[in-house]
């Protein structure tokens, strides 16, 4: 029996919120004030323990629901978790651009049809497909002609990809230079913000000094474990 919940993934656990904080407050006190919370680096492992189990869990889910695991809609998913949501438009270019994309171009002589006459197409799609009434099917045979009906509604997978996403991904295209150029600009102001606070924090910031340090570690943990061996 595995000894990992296999939840709902998309179950919200408050209590993990609350200890990931803690994780995250206890690195910063310990970068500002590391004798206060000496062992305030420890947020570091026990931040990614609880990510670790988050995911696993979330894929064990997965395993139950379809019997596999995508990496692809993994990778989306961390995309939509970790991409900050001023650049949103990146997921809807990723997730289904290629797709509108291709119905764009297998749908083509059918979307010239459909443009050519939009109002009886906008009242045919009120219906579900072949229910529509006889007099409305009767004015679209006379005003359109069958071919081109039949042309259309062969092709009516890729004028639903369109109908569901075209617009989306077309704003997201159009959107997303300006989105990615404001997230730069956000970028650049937590650096300048954060860089007058590098003279406030204390540690070794060289990595000649880092290693003399964990030297100096290493030589007391030896120390320590020599008095213990002595003593026992």
């Amino acid at each position: 029996m595995s000894c990992i919940a296999r939840g709902r993934p998309s179950q919200w656990l408050a209590g993990l919120d609350g200890l990931r904080a803690l994780a995250v407050t206890a690195v910063v006190v310990f970068h500002f004030a590391p004798t206060v919370l000496p062992g305030g680096f420890l947020g570091v492992d026990l931040f990614f323990v609880i990510s670790g189990y988050l995911i696993t869990r979330m894929l064990l889910a997965e395993i139950d629901a379809t019997g596999r695991i995508s990496a692809r809609d993994f990778y989306l998913r961390r995309i939509r978790r970790l991409l900050p949501a001023v650049v949103t438009s990146a997921n809807t270019l990723v997730e289904h651009g290629p797709a509108v994309t291709v119905a764009q171009t297998q749908a083509a002589p059918a979307l010239a049809i459909v443009n050519a006459h939009p109002q009886i197409f906008a009242e045919l799609n009120k219906f579900p497909p072949g229910k529509a009434p006889a007099d409305v099917m009767g004015r679209a045979v006379q005003e359109v002609g069958p071919a081109d009906l039949a042309v259309v509604q062969k092709a009516s997978p890729q004028l639903a990809v369109l109908t569901k996403y075209g617009t989306k991904v077309q704003k997201a295209a159009h959107d997303g230079p300006s989105q990615w150029r404001t997230w730069w600009w956000i970028c650049v102001g937590g650096q300048v913000l954060f860089l007058p606070f590098v003279f406030l924090m204390t540690g070794r910031w060289s990595p000649k000094r880092a290693r003399q340090d964990a030297d100096e570690h290493q030589a007391a943990v030896d120390r320590e474990m020599a008095a213990l061996s002595a003593s026992a």
